[in-house]
């Protein structure tokens, strides 16, 4: 089941509701051997209002920055989640760590895996 709600202003609203700016998709790029897996979801970040977005899935080495964000979509602290990570016969938890410098990087066990970038985190003011 879908919400969808619909908000109609008026000119007199626009000081009470400001329009979120969206930076549309851009694409990430990628670093140190990092590389985008095969079709599946490209890596890219984008900016609604002051919230960040960063997607996709990519193939890299453990400890080693895959990518930089540009400043104005980096986080004002270390940002951390849980990952996985893929291979061709198996799967592994990794952390995920975008840095207030804007260095994504992973933490993980060993090996090279595909690893899935999906967070959220507000931007830097």
């Amino acid at each position: 089941m879908s919400i969808k709600q619909v908000v109609q202003l008026t000119a007199d609203d626009k000081d009470i509701y400001p329009v979120l700016s969206d930076t549309g998709w851009i694409d990430l790029p990628l670093q140190n051997g990092a590389v985008n897996q095969g079709t599946w979801e490209t890596a890219q970040y984008r900016k609604i209002g002051m919230i960040v977005y960063v997607k996709g899935l990519v193939t890299c080495v453990p400890d080693k920055v895959i990518a930089i964000l540009p400043v104005g979509f980096r986080p004002k602290t270390r940002f951390t989640i849980a990952s996985v990570g893929y291979n061709a016969s198996s799967a592994q938890f990794v952390k995920l760590n975008v840095d207030s410098s804007g260095t994504i990087d992973f933490t993980a066990t060993s090996g090279t895996y595909a690893r899935s970038i999906k967070c959220s985190f507000p931007a830097e003011q």
